[in-house]
Protein backbone atom coordinates (compact mmCIF):
# COMPACT_ATOMS: atom_id res chain seq x y z
CA UNK A 1 0.00 0.00 0.00
CA UNK A 2 1.27 3.13 -0.99
CA UNK A 3 1.42 6.11 1.34
CA UNK A 4 3.02 8.79 -0.60
CA UNK A 5 3.65 10.10 -4.35
CA UNK A 6 6.61 11.97 -5.07
CA UNK A 7 7.05 14.46 -7.61
CA UNK A 8 9.07 11.67 -10.04
CA UNK A 9 5.75 8.75 -9.20
CA UNK A 10 3.18 11.31 -10.85
CA UNK A 11 3.14 10.89 -14.30
CA UNK A 12 2.80 6.51 -13.97
CA UNK A 13 -0.66 7.91 -11.64
CA UNK A 14 -1.25 10.07 -14.19
CA UNK A 15 -1.87 7.61 -16.79
CA UNK A 16 -3.55 5.15 -15.03
CA UNK A 17 -5.94 8.07 -13.86
CA UNK A 18 -6.87 8.86 -17.28
CA UNK A 19 -7.62 5.30 -17.98
CA UNK A 20 -10.01 5.03 -15.03
CA UNK A 21 -11.88 8.54 -16.17
CA UNK A 22 -12.61 6.62 -19.35
CA UNK A 23 -13.36 3.16 -18.18
CA UNK A 24 -16.46 5.17 -15.92
CA UNK A 25 -17.53 7.65 -18.63
CA UNK A 26 -16.24 6.36 -21.96
CA UNK A 27 -14.68 9.70 -22.61
CA UNK A 28 -11.16 11.11 -21.65
CA UNK A 29 -10.41 14.35 -19.30
CA UNK A 30 -7.37 16.56 -19.53
CA UNK A 31 -5.22 15.76 -16.41
CA UNK A 32 -2.28 17.75 -15.22
CA UNK A 33 0.42 17.99 -12.21
CA UNK A 34 0.24 21.13 -10.18
CA UNK A 35 2.66 22.35 -7.34
CA UNK A 36 -0.45 23.17 -5.07
CA UNK A 37 -1.39 20.97 -2.38
CA UNK A 38 -5.34 21.13 -3.36
CA UNK A 39 -6.57 19.85 -6.59
CA UNK A 40 -8.12 22.39 -8.81
CA UNK A 41 -10.06 22.56 -12.11
CA UNK A 42 -8.98 25.01 -14.94
CA UNK A 43 -9.80 25.81 -18.05
CA UNK A 44 -11.34 22.48 -18.52
CA UNK A 45 -7.94 20.79 -17.08
CA UNK A 46 -8.30 18.74 -14.04
CA UNK A 47 -4.98 19.83 -11.75
CA UNK A 48 -3.52 17.10 -8.94
CA UNK A 49 -1.00 17.93 -6.79
CA UNK A 50 2.20 15.97 -7.82
CA UNK A 51 3.36 15.57 -4.45
CA UNK A 52 0.78 13.77 -2.16
CA UNK A 53 -0.08 11.73 0.93
CA UNK A 54 -2.19 9.39 2.02
CA UNK A 55 -5.55 10.74 4.05
CA UNK A 56 -8.15 9.53 6.57
CA UNK A 57 -6.80 6.16 6.35
CA UNK A 58 -7.17 5.83 3.00
CA UNK A 59 -4.09 4.68 0.36
CA UNK A 60 -3.09 7.52 -1.73
CA UNK A 61 -3.98 5.89 -5.01
CA UNK A 62 -7.31 6.10 -3.56
CA UNK A 63 -7.19 9.85 -2.88
CA UNK A 64 -6.28 10.31 -6.64
CA UNK A 65 -8.95 7.91 -7.78
CA UNK A 66 -11.52 9.96 -5.91
CA UNK A 67 -9.98 13.62 -6.55
CA UNK A 68 -10.36 12.83 -9.98
CA UNK A 69 -13.80 11.32 -9.99
CA UNK A 70 -15.24 14.29 -7.98
CA UNK A 71 -13.82 16.53 -10.63
CA UNK A 72 -14.89 14.63 -13.54
CA UNK A 73 -18.39 15.02 -12.02
CA UNK A 74 -18.39 18.31 -11.93
CA UNK A 75 -16.93 18.87 -15.40
CA UNK A 76 -20.45 16.50 -16.48
CA UNK A 77 -22.77 17.65 -14.10
CA UNK A 78 -22.05 21.20 -13.63
CA UNK A 79 -22.71 24.19 -15.44
CA UNK A 80 -21.82 27.88 -15.61
CA UNK A 81 -20.08 29.20 -12.77
CA UNK A 82 -21.93 31.04 -9.71
CA UNK A 83 -21.77 34.81 -9.19
CA UNK A 84 -19.53 35.25 -6.28
CA UNK A 85 -20.23 38.99 -6.52
CA UNK A 86 -21.47 40.24 -2.99
CA UNK A 87 -21.43 36.90 -1.62
CA UNK A 88 -19.49 36.11 2.00
CA UNK A 89 -16.83 33.42 2.19
CA UNK A 90 -19.51 30.74 4.33
CA UNK A 91 -21.77 31.60 1.90
CA UNK A 92 -19.54 30.52 -0.67
CA UNK A 93 -18.22 27.46 1.66
CA UNK A 94 -22.07 25.99 2.18
CA UNK A 95 -23.33 26.83 -1.83
CA UNK A 96 -19.69 24.47 -2.74
CA UNK A 97 -20.54 22.01 -0.26
CA UNK A 98 -24.35 21.42 -1.60
CA UNK A 99 -22.94 21.63 -5.36
CA UNK A 100 -20.31 19.27 -4.63
CA UNK A 101 -23.06 16.37 -2.90
CA UNK A 102 -25.29 17.45 -5.52
CA UNK A 103 -22.62 16.46 -8.44
CA UNK A 104 -21.19 13.59 -6.88
CA UNK A 105 -24.91 12.44 -6.55
CA UNK A 106 -25.74 12.57 -9.98
CA UNK A 107 -22.44 10.17 -10.49
CA UNK A 108 -23.45 8.02 -7.77
CA UNK A 109 -26.92 6.97 -9.51
CA UNK A 110 -24.87 5.82 -12.09
CA UNK A 111 -21.95 4.10 -10.66
CA UNK A 112 -22.96 3.65 -7.32
CA UNK A 113 -19.56 2.12 -6.11
CA UNK A 114 -18.15 6.00 -6.28
CA UNK A 115 -20.36 5.96 -2.83
CA UNK A 116 -17.70 3.72 -1.24
CA UNK A 117 -14.56 5.64 -2.83
CA UNK A 118 -15.65 9.08 -1.33
CA UNK A 119 -17.24 8.40 1.62
CA UNK A 120 -14.41 6.80 3.27
CA UNK A 121 -12.45 10.10 2.91
CA UNK A 122 -15.79 11.92 5.23
CA UNK A 123 -14.14 11.60 8.40
CA UNK A 124 -16.24 14.09 10.30
CA UNK A 125 -18.10 13.82 13.81
CA UNK A 126 -19.85 14.92 16.88
CA UNK A 127 -17.04 14.56 18.98
CA UNK A 128 -14.93 17.24 16.18
CA UNK A 129 -17.03 20.07 18.25
CA UNK A 130 -19.37 22.73 17.18
CA UNK A 131 -16.94 25.10 15.02
CA UNK A 132 -17.47 26.26 11.63
CA UNK A 133 -15.21 23.68 9.78
CA UNK A 134 -16.57 20.92 12.34
CA UNK A 135 -20.10 21.32 11.21
CA UNK A 136 -19.19 21.56 7.53
CA UNK A 137 -17.49 18.02 7.80
CA UNK A 138 -20.22 16.76 9.70
CA UNK A 139 -22.74 17.32 7.21
CA UNK A 140 -20.85 16.41 4.45
CA UNK A 141 -20.61 13.13 6.15
CA UNK A 142 -23.83 12.78 6.97
CA UNK A 143 -25.09 13.24 3.14
CA UNK A 144 -22.75 10.81 1.91
CA UNK A 145 -23.03 8.25 4.80
CA UNK A 146 -26.06 6.56 5.52
CA UNK A 147 -24.61 4.73 8.47
CA UNK A 148 -24.41 8.29 10.05
CA UNK A 149 -26.42 9.91 11.96
CA UNK A 150 -26.07 13.64 13.49
CA UNK A 151 -27.77 14.86 16.28
CA UNK A 152 -26.78 18.13 15.70
CA UNK A 153 -29.92 20.23 14.64
CA UNK A 154 -28.58 22.80 11.98
CA UNK A 155 -26.49 19.22 10.60
CA UNK A 156 -30.20 17.88 10.63
CA UNK A 157 -31.57 20.79 8.79
CA UNK A 158 -28.68 20.73 6.20
CA UNK A 159 -29.21 16.67 5.64
CA UNK A 160 -33.32 17.52 5.08
CA UNK A 161 -33.01 20.26 2.84
CA UNK A 162 -30.57 18.19 0.94
CA UNK A 163 -32.24 15.13 0.35
CA UNK A 164 -35.72 17.56 -0.40
CA UNK A 165 -33.98 20.05 -3.24
CA UNK A 166 -30.83 18.97 -4.16
CA UNK A 167 -30.32 15.37 -4.50
CA UNK A 168 -29.96 14.27 -7.78
CA UNK A 169 -31.48 17.64 -8.79
CA UNK A 170 -29.59 18.75 -12.57
CA UNK A 171 -29.82 22.16 -11.63
CA UNK A 172 -27.34 23.61 -9.64
CA UNK A 173 -29.26 26.73 -8.73
CA UNK A 174 -30.63 24.21 -6.01
CA UNK A 175 -27.40 23.72 -4.30
CA UNK A 176 -26.68 27.58 -4.16
CA UNK A 177 -30.50 28.62 -3.04
CA UNK A 178 -29.98 25.55 -0.02
CA UNK A 179 -26.33 26.67 0.67
CA UNK A 180 -27.48 30.42 1.57
CA UNK A 181 -30.20 29.05 3.58
CA UNK A 182 -27.74 27.27 5.76
CA UNK A 183 -24.82 30.00 5.32
CA UNK A 184 -27.66 32.53 6.71
CA UNK A 185 -28.67 29.91 9.73
CA UNK A 186 -25.09 29.18 10.55
CA UNK A 187 -24.77 33.10 10.93
CA UNK A 188 -27.67 33.23 13.04
CA UNK A 189 -25.73 30.89 15.63
CA UNK A 190 -22.78 33.69 15.68
CA UNK A 191 -20.02 30.67 15.04
CA UNK A 192 -16.67 32.43 13.81
CA UNK A 193 -15.12 31.31 10.72
CA UNK A 194 -11.32 31.31 9.75
CA UNK A 195 -11.80 33.27 6.90
CA UNK A 196 -8.01 33.31 5.60
CA UNK A 197 -8.33 29.22 5.06
CA UNK A 198 -11.27 27.72 3.69
CA UNK A 199 -13.17 24.47 5.08
CA UNK A 200 -12.15 21.11 3.35
CA UNK A 201 -14.74 18.70 3.90
CA UNK A 202 -12.87 15.62 2.42
CA UNK A 203 -9.53 15.30 1.41
CA UNK A 204 -10.02 14.27 -2.08
CA UNK A 205 -11.93 17.77 -2.56
CA UNK A 206 -10.77 20.60 -4.93
CA UNK A 207 -10.08 24.39 -4.29
CA UNK A 208 -13.46 25.36 -5.72
CA UNK A 209 -12.14 27.95 -7.66
CA UNK A 210 -14.30 27.16 -10.54
CA UNK A 211 -17.63 27.37 -9.41
CA UNK A 212 -17.33 31.08 -8.87
CA UNK A 213 -17.08 33.48 -11.79
CA UNK A 214 -13.98 35.94 -12.04
CA UNK A 215 -15.09 39.55 -13.22
CA UNK A 216 -13.48 42.62 -14.01
CA UNK A 217 -12.91 45.50 -12.27
CA UNK A 218 -15.90 47.95 -13.63
CA UNK A 219 -14.91 51.68 -14.12
CA UNK A 220 -18.08 52.74 -14.18
CA UNK A 221 -17.58 56.68 -12.34
CA UNK A 222 -18.87 58.45 -14.42
CA UNK A 223 -21.66 56.45 -15.76
CA UNK A 224 -22.57 56.36 -11.95
CA UNK A 225 -22.46 60.15 -11.60
CA UNK A 226 -24.99 60.23 -14.46
CA UNK A 227 -27.36 57.83 -12.96
CA UNK A 228 -30.33 59.12 -11.18
CA UNK A 229 -30.72 59.41 -7.47
CA UNK A 230 -33.34 56.91 -7.14
CA UNK A 231 -31.37 54.18 -8.86
CA UNK A 232 -29.44 51.23 -6.51
CA UNK A 233 -25.79 50.37 -6.89
CA UNK A 234 -24.57 47.22 -6.94
CA UNK A 235 -20.30 45.85 -6.71
CA UNK A 236 -18.53 45.11 -8.59
CA UNK A 237 -15.80 42.08 -8.42
CA UNK A 238 -12.35 42.05 -9.49
CA UNK A 239 -10.30 38.93 -8.74
CA UNK A 240 -6.14 39.03 -9.39
CA UNK A 241 -3.34 37.09 -8.54
CA UNK A 242 -0.87 38.71 -6.56
CA UNK A 243 1.89 36.54 -5.25
CA UNK A 244 -0.67 33.44 -4.73
CA UNK A 245 -3.49 35.65 -3.39
CA UNK A 246 -6.83 36.43 -4.36
CA UNK A 247 -7.31 39.98 -3.86
CA UNK A 248 -11.08 41.49 -4.51
CA UNK A 249 -11.61 44.76 -5.20
CA UNK A 250 -15.00 46.84 -5.55
CA UNK A 251 -16.38 49.11 -7.91
CA UNK A 252 -20.02 50.80 -7.92
CA UNK A 253 -22.32 50.55 -11.62
CA UNK A 254 -25.58 51.23 -12.32
CA UNK A 255 -28.08 48.12 -10.93
CA UNK A 256 -31.47 49.32 -12.25
CA UNK A 257 -33.06 46.13 -11.44
CA UNK A 258 -31.90 46.39 -7.46
CA UNK A 259 -34.76 46.54 -5.26
CA UNK A 260 -34.95 50.22 -3.96
CA UNK A 261 -33.28 51.21 -0.61
CA UNK A 262 -30.15 49.53 -1.28
CA UNK A 263 -26.53 50.49 -1.46
CA UNK A 264 -23.14 50.00 -1.41
CA UNK A 265 -20.16 51.16 1.55
CA UNK A 266 -16.59 51.33 0.60
CA UNK A 267 -14.13 48.49 1.84
CA UNK A 268 -10.71 47.30 1.83
CA UNK A 269 -9.42 45.66 -0.46
CA UNK A 270 -9.89 42.00 0.58
CA UNK A 271 -12.83 42.55 2.54
CA UNK A 272 -16.44 40.54 1.58
CA UNK A 273 -18.35 42.21 -0.68
CA UNK A 274 -22.23 42.51 0.44
CA UNK A 275 -25.25 44.45 0.39
CA UNK A 276 -26.94 46.66 3.12
CA UNK A 277 -30.49 47.35 3.74
CA UNK A 278 -31.88 50.48 5.64
CA UNK A 279 -34.59 52.68 5.45
CA UNK A 280 -34.78 55.58 3.53
CA UNK A 281 -35.18 58.35 6.30
CA UNK A 282 -32.98 56.46 8.89
CA UNK A 283 -29.65 56.61 6.72
CA UNK A 284 -26.68 55.51 9.64
CA UNK A 285 -23.69 57.57 9.94
CA UNK A 286 -20.48 56.05 9.12
CA UNK A 287 -17.09 55.86 10.49
CA UNK A 288 -14.17 53.98 10.23
CA UNK A 289 -11.09 53.12 12.59
CA UNK A 290 -8.39 51.32 12.97
CA UNK A 291 -7.72 47.60 14.17
CA UNK A 292 -4.90 45.99 16.23
CA UNK A 293 -3.49 43.57 15.05
CA UNK A 294 -1.26 41.85 17.64
CA UNK A 295 -0.09 38.85 15.20
CA UNK A 296 2.08 41.44 13.29
CA UNK A 297 2.23 44.01 16.16
CA UNK A 298 0.74 46.63 13.68
CA UNK A 299 -2.80 48.76 13.35
CA UNK A 300 -4.83 47.86 10.25
CA UNK A 301 -5.86 51.46 9.26
CA UNK A 302 -9.85 52.10 8.59
CA UNK A 303 -10.26 48.58 8.95
CA UNK A 304 -13.46 48.76 10.71
CA UNK A 305 -17.40 50.39 9.98
CA UNK A 306 -19.09 51.99 12.44
CA UNK A 307 -22.61 52.09 11.30
CA UNK A 308 -24.04 55.09 14.09
CA UNK A 309 -27.83 55.84 14.30
CA UNK A 310 -30.17 56.72 17.06
CA UNK A 311 -32.49 54.22 18.51
CA UNK A 312 -36.10 53.52 17.37
CA UNK A 313 -38.88 55.54 19.19
CA UNK A 314 -40.66 52.89 22.19
CA UNK A 315 -44.14 53.14 22.65
CA UNK A 316 -44.96 55.58 25.50
CA UNK A 317 -44.99 54.27 29.27
CA UNK A 318 -42.47 51.81 28.95
CA UNK A 319 -40.05 52.95 31.16
CA UNK A 320 -42.44 54.01 33.57
CA UNK A 321 -43.71 50.72 34.17
CA UNK A 322 -40.28 49.30 34.20
CA UNK A 323 -39.27 51.20 37.25
CA UNK A 324 -42.20 50.64 39.18
CA UNK A 325 -41.40 47.09 39.85
CA UNK A 326 -38.01 48.73 41.15
CA UNK A 327 -39.43 51.60 43.28
CA UNK A 328 -37.86 50.53 46.75
CA UNK A 329 -34.43 49.96 44.74
CA UNK A 330 -34.94 53.59 43.51
CA UNK A 331 -36.05 54.93 46.95
CA UNK A 332 -32.73 53.54 48.47
CA UNK A 333 -31.07 55.39 45.42
CA UNK A 334 -33.09 58.78 45.69
CA UNK A 335 -31.39 58.42 49.66
CA UNK A 336 -27.97 58.05 48.43
CA UNK A 337 -28.49 60.99 45.79
CA UNK A 338 -30.04 63.50 48.49
CA UNK A 339 -26.97 62.31 50.65
CA UNK A 340 -24.63 63.16 47.71
CA UNK A 341 -26.01 66.73 47.32
CA UNK A 342 -25.69 67.44 51.33
CA UNK A 343 -22.08 66.54 50.98
CA UNK A 344 -21.68 69.34 48.80
CA UNK A 345 -23.42 72.07 50.61
CA UNK A 346 -22.36 73.86 53.96
CA UNK A 347 -23.98 76.68 55.95
CA UNK A 348 -21.83 79.82 56.47
CA UNK A 349 -22.72 81.96 59.23
CA UNK A 350 -22.83 85.53 60.32
CA UNK A 351 -22.79 86.73 56.73
CA UNK A 352 -23.56 90.46 55.49
CA UNK A 353 -26.55 89.13 53.32
CA UNK A 354 -27.85 85.22 52.89
CA UNK A 355 -30.74 83.10 52.26
CA UNK A 356 -32.00 83.38 56.78
CA UNK A 357 -31.13 84.75 59.97
CA UNK A 358 -28.55 83.18 61.59
CA UNK A 359 -29.75 83.47 65.36
CA UNK A 360 -27.13 83.02 67.53
CA UNK A 361 -25.89 86.25 65.84
CA UNK A 362 -28.51 88.01 65.43
CA UNK A 363 -29.33 87.41 69.73
CA UNK A 364 -25.88 88.61 70.28
CA UNK A 365 -26.58 91.79 68.09
CA UNK A 366 -29.79 92.63 69.95
CA UNK A 367 -27.79 92.03 73.21
CA UNK A 368 -25.53 94.69 71.92
CA UNK A 369 -28.04 97.28 71.25
CA UNK A 370 -29.67 96.57 74.31
CA UNK A 371 -26.57 98.21 76.55
CA UNK A 372 -26.56 100.64 73.66
CA UNK A 373 -23.05 99.29 71.58
CA UNK A 374 -22.95 99.34 67.79
CA UNK A 375 -24.34 96.04 67.07
CA UNK A 376 -23.00 93.35 64.62
CA UNK A 377 -24.77 93.43 61.44
CA UNK A 378 -23.46 89.69 60.14
CA UNK A 379 -27.02 88.08 61.02
CA UNK A 380 -27.02 85.65 58.09
CA UNK A 381 -26.65 81.93 56.86
CA UNK A 382 -25.91 81.51 53.68
CA UNK A 383 -25.78 78.23 51.79
CA UNK A 384 -22.29 77.69 49.51
CA UNK A 385 -22.11 74.76 47.47
CA UNK A 386 -18.33 73.19 47.03
CA UNK A 387 -17.41 72.91 44.31
CA UNK A 388 -17.07 69.61 42.72
CA UNK A 389 -15.08 67.96 39.75
CA UNK A 390 -17.47 67.80 36.85
CA UNK A 391 -17.90 64.37 35.77
CA UNK A 392 -19.26 63.73 31.97
CA UNK A 393 -19.96 59.59 32.21
CA UNK A 394 -20.73 57.62 29.16
CA UNK A 395 -22.63 54.03 30.05
CA UNK A 396 -21.60 51.39 26.18
CA UNK A 397 -23.53 48.80 26.95
CA UNK A 398 -23.28 45.37 24.85
CA UNK A 399 -26.08 44.11 22.70
CA UNK A 400 -24.50 40.74 21.10
CA UNK A 401 -27.25 37.91 20.84
CA UNK A 402 -26.06 36.13 24.80
CA UNK A 403 -27.61 39.29 26.11
CA UNK A 404 -30.70 37.36 25.54
CA UNK A 405 -29.72 34.37 27.52
CA UNK A 406 -32.03 33.50 30.67
CA UNK A 407 -29.83 33.75 33.77
CA UNK A 408 -29.92 30.39 36.08
CA UNK A 409 -32.34 29.89 38.13
CA UNK A 410 -34.72 32.90 36.82
CA UNK A 411 -36.99 33.58 34.20
CA UNK A 412 -35.35 36.86 33.49
CA UNK A 413 -32.98 37.38 30.23
CA UNK A 414 -29.69 39.53 31.36
CA UNK A 415 -31.12 42.14 28.37
CA UNK A 416 -34.01 42.64 30.59
CA UNK A 417 -31.59 43.62 33.76
CA UNK A 418 -29.60 45.09 31.59
CA UNK A 419 -32.32 47.80 31.05
CA UNK A 420 -33.88 48.04 34.35
CA UNK A 421 -30.17 49.08 35.49
CA UNK A 422 -29.73 51.35 32.88
CA UNK A 423 -33.03 53.42 33.55
CA UNK A 424 -31.99 53.19 37.42
CA UNK A 425 -28.73 55.07 36.29
CA UNK A 426 -30.49 57.41 34.19
CA UNK A 427 -32.81 58.86 36.54
CA UNK A 428 -30.07 58.67 39.14
CA UNK A 429 -27.61 60.52 37.12
CA UNK A 430 -30.48 63.20 35.81
CA UNK A 431 -31.55 63.88 39.47
CA UNK A 432 -27.42 64.10 40.50
CA UNK A 433 -27.48 67.11 37.55
CA UNK A 434 -24.27 64.78 35.84
CA UNK A 435 -23.98 64.86 31.95
CA UNK A 436 -24.37 61.16 31.01
CA UNK A 437 -25.21 59.17 27.83
CA UNK A 438 -26.84 55.68 27.33
CA UNK A 439 -25.58 53.70 23.85
CA UNK A 440 -24.96 50.25 23.23
CA UNK A 441 -23.21 48.06 20.17
CA UNK A 442 -23.40 44.81 18.46
CA UNK A 443 -21.56 43.28 15.31
CA UNK A 444 -21.90 41.66 12.54
CA UNK A 445 -18.39 41.58 10.85
CA UNK A 446 -16.19 44.22 10.90
CA UNK A 447 -17.80 45.84 7.93
CA UNK A 448 -20.98 46.17 10.30
CA UNK A 449 -20.60 47.52 14.01
CA UNK A 450 -23.58 49.03 14.94
CA UNK A 451 -23.73 51.36 17.58
CA UNK A 452 -26.81 53.05 19.01
CA UNK A 453 -28.07 56.22 20.63
CA UNK A 454 -30.57 55.47 23.63
CA UNK A 455 -29.69 58.90 25.35
CA UNK A 456 -27.30 61.26 24.37
CA UNK A 457 -25.66 63.91 26.44
CA UNK A 458 -27.40 67.04 24.88
CA UNK A 459 -31.13 65.36 25.22
CA UNK A 460 -32.97 65.92 28.21
CA UNK A 461 -33.38 62.41 30.61
CA UNK A 462 -37.58 62.79 29.49
CA UNK A 463 -39.54 59.89 28.80
CA UNK A 464 -38.91 59.23 25.41
CA UNK A 465 -35.60 59.01 25.76
CA UNK A 466 -36.47 56.65 29.01
CA UNK A 467 -38.60 54.65 26.49
CA UNK A 468 -35.81 53.74 24.04
CA UNK A 469 -34.11 52.78 26.84
CA UNK A 470 -36.29 50.28 28.17
CA UNK A 471 -37.19 49.03 24.80
CA UNK A 472 -33.37 48.11 23.73
CA UNK A 473 -32.95 44.54 21.18
CA UNK A 474 -30.33 42.44 21.75
CA UNK A 475 -28.45 40.47 18.49
CA UNK A 476 -25.23 39.68 16.62
CA UNK A 477 -21.29 39.78 17.75
CA UNK A 478 -19.35 41.35 20.44
CA UNK A 479 -16.54 43.67 18.12
CA UNK A 480 -15.92 45.72 21.34
CA UNK A 481 -12.46 47.40 20.10
CA UNK A 482 -14.42 49.75 17.49
CA UNK A 483 -17.29 50.48 19.87
CA UNK A 484 -14.59 51.35 22.49
CA UNK A 485 -13.08 53.69 19.87
CA UNK A 486 -16.28 55.47 18.90
CA UNK A 487 -17.36 55.47 22.52
CA UNK A 488 -13.88 57.17 23.02
CA UNK A 489 -14.34 59.93 19.84
CA UNK A 490 -17.60 61.15 21.62
CA UNK A 491 -17.10 61.35 25.31
CA UNK A 492 -13.77 63.91 24.12
CA UNK A 493 -15.91 66.54 22.49
CA UNK A 494 -17.75 66.96 25.43
CA UNK A 495 -17.12 69.37 28.14
CA UNK A 496 -16.16 68.15 31.73
CA UNK A 497 -12.89 68.00 34.00
CA UNK A 498 -13.48 64.22 34.41
CA UNK A 499 -14.69 61.71 31.04
CA UNK A 500 -15.92 58.01 32.77
CA UNK A 501 -16.79 55.41 30.02
CA UNK A 502 -18.39 52.42 31.69
CA UNK A 503 -18.73 49.55 29.40
CA UNK A 504 -21.63 47.00 30.73
CA UNK A 505 -21.13 42.98 29.17
CA UNK A 506 -21.38 39.43 29.65
CA UNK A 507 -18.93 38.31 27.69
CA UNK A 508 -15.81 38.07 25.50
CA UNK A 509 -14.87 39.71 22.48
CA UNK A 510 -15.92 37.97 19.61
CA UNK A 511 -17.16 38.44 15.99
CA UNK A 512 -18.39 36.16 12.81
CA UNK A 513 -15.03 37.12 11.09
CA UNK A 514 -12.48 36.23 13.93
CA UNK A 515 -11.13 32.88 13.92
CA UNK A 516 -8.36 33.93 16.74
CA UNK A 517 -9.90 34.15 19.96
CA UNK A 518 -7.39 36.35 21.23
CA UNK A 519 -7.68 39.15 18.51
CA UNK A 520 -10.45 41.11 19.75
CA UNK A 521 -9.46 41.19 23.07
CA UNK A 522 -5.98 42.31 22.41
CA UNK A 523 -7.76 44.98 20.04
CA UNK A 524 -9.81 46.00 22.68
CA UNK A 525 -6.79 46.53 25.18
CA UNK A 526 -5.45 48.55 23.11
CA UNK A 527 -8.05 50.76 22.78
CA UNK A 528 -8.50 51.19 25.98
CA UNK A 529 -5.06 52.12 26.28
CA UNK A 530 -5.46 54.93 23.65
CA UNK A 531 -8.67 56.13 25.46
CA UNK A 532 -6.44 56.17 28.52
CA UNK A 533 -3.93 58.21 26.89
CA UNK A 534 -6.39 60.78 25.59
CA UNK A 535 -7.82 61.47 29.56
CA UNK A 536 -10.71 59.08 28.99
CA UNK A 537 -11.19 56.53 32.03
CA UNK A 538 -12.45 53.41 31.56
CA UNK A 539 -14.27 50.46 33.63
CA UNK A 540 -16.27 47.37 33.35
CA UNK A 541 -18.72 45.47 34.77
CA UNK A 542 -18.62 42.09 33.49
CA UNK A 543 -21.49 40.12 33.88
CA UNK A 544 -19.27 36.93 32.60
CA UNK A 545 -18.57 34.93 35.98
CA UNK A 546 -15.56 33.39 34.35
CA UNK A 547 -14.36 36.29 32.56
CA UNK A 548 -11.74 37.57 35.12
CA UNK A 549 -8.52 36.96 32.33
CA UNK A 550 -10.12 38.56 29.51
CA UNK A 551 -11.55 41.79 31.49
CA UNK A 552 -8.03 41.99 33.84
CA UNK A 553 -6.46 42.03 29.91
CA UNK A 554 -8.17 44.32 28.42
CA UNK A 555 -9.14 46.97 30.98
CA UNK A 556 -6.48 46.36 33.99
CA UNK A 557 -6.25 44.68 37.32
CA UNK A 558 -8.34 47.60 39.00
CA UNK A 559 -10.79 48.66 35.89
CA UNK A 560 -13.13 46.17 36.15
CA UNK A 561 -15.82 44.38 38.85
CA UNK A 562 -17.28 41.14 37.51
CA UNK A 563 -20.61 40.17 38.99
CA UNK A 564 -21.39 36.94 40.44
CA UNK A 565 -24.85 37.57 41.35
CA UNK A 566 -26.27 38.97 37.71
CA UNK A 567 -30.11 39.46 39.51
CA UNK A 568 -28.26 42.17 41.19
CA UNK A 569 -27.40 44.37 38.38
CA UNK A 570 -30.10 47.18 38.63
CA UNK A 571 -28.86 47.75 42.32
CA UNK A 572 -25.26 47.09 41.80
CA UNK A 573 -24.87 49.67 38.76
CA UNK A 574 -26.16 52.58 39.76
CA UNK A 575 -24.30 51.84 42.98
CA UNK A 576 -21.21 51.87 41.05
CA UNK A 577 -21.02 54.71 39.06
CA UNK A 578 -22.21 56.75 42.01
CA UNK A 579 -18.77 55.95 43.74
CA UNK A 580 -16.89 56.19 40.20
CA UNK A 581 -17.50 60.03 39.65
CA UNK A 582 -17.35 60.41 43.45
CA UNK A 583 -13.98 60.15 42.57
CA UNK A 584 -11.30 62.97 42.80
Amino acid sequence: MMHTIAAGDFNAVQRRLTLYLIALWGRSFSLAGDAEHLPSIQNAVIRLPICWTAAAGMPVLQRYRAAAAHAAAHQIYGSTPFVANGLKVRQRALIALMEDARVESMAMQTFPGLRRLWSGFHQGEAADGNGFDSLLARLGRAIIDSGYRDTNPWVQKGVDLYFESVHQCRDPQAAYKIGMQLANDIGQLRIPMNESVPPCIAAYHDDHQHLWVREHLVHAAAEIAQAPASAASRSAHLIEQSAGKLLPFAAEQPWADAPAGWSIHSVEADAALEFNAHAINAVPAQYRYPEWDYRIGLSRPDWVTVHERMAQNMPAGLAERLLVRHAHLLAALERIVGALRQQGRARLRRQFEGDDVDLDAAIGAAVELRHRHVGEPRVYLRQQIHSRQDVTVLLLLDLSTSANDRIADSHRTILELTCDASLLLAVVLERLGERFAVHGFSSNGRHEVNYLHFKNFEEPCDAIALDRVAGMRAGLSTRLGAALRHAGDVLSEQPGERRLLLVLTDGQPSDIDVYDARYLIEDARNAVVELRSSGIQTFCMNLDTRGNDYAARIFGPTHYEVLEQVERLPEKLPRLVLALTRRH
